[in-house]
């Protein structure tokens, strides 16, 4: 938790663009869409590497530690896209948007998931639309 309000804070992100914006365009600089899309990738990667198996309660797809994670680092984004004005927001926004139809893939594909990681996976769906709805209807 506290490495994720590190990551994502306000000053962090501000250090990040300030840094982006001071770098020569011909140098690497990390940006605010990478470290948004890595830190996605990584805290959801059982998303898109999930492999056939036998996925029982007592060996789930997702582990407990791995579903509270991916559940704060969700509540993290959503204070973001809500709170925050600018890029940060919006890369965020796309991100949760791409995360949820990898989500929606996976559950409507073949894996047979087992009762804990398929209900945590239907819920992060569900928060993702609603933090997205609230985005559009907080806009309007």
């Amino acid at each position: 938790e506290r490495i994720l309000a590190q990551l994502l804070s306000s000053l962090t992100l501000q250090r990040i663009t300030d840094n982006e914006l001071k770098t020569p365009s011909d140098h690497d600089a990390l940006t605010v869409a990478e470290l948004i899309s890595r830190l996605t990738k990584s805290i959801f990667s059982e998303v898109d590497g999930m492999q056939p198996g036998e996925y029982t309660p007592r060996q789930p797809a997702v582990d407990g530690i791995r579903r509270n994670l991916q559940r704060e680092y969700l509540q993290r984004l959503s204070n973001l896209i809500l709170n925050s004005p600018g890029d940060a927001a919006v890369v965020a926004a796309a991100e949760l948007s791409s995360l949820r139809r990898s989500i929606d893939n996976l559950l409507a594909g073949e894996i047979n998931l087992d009762v804990y990681s398929r209900s945590h996976l239907q819920d992060v769906s569900q928060r993702i639309e609603k933090i997205l709805d609230a985005r559009i209807t907080q806009s309007a």
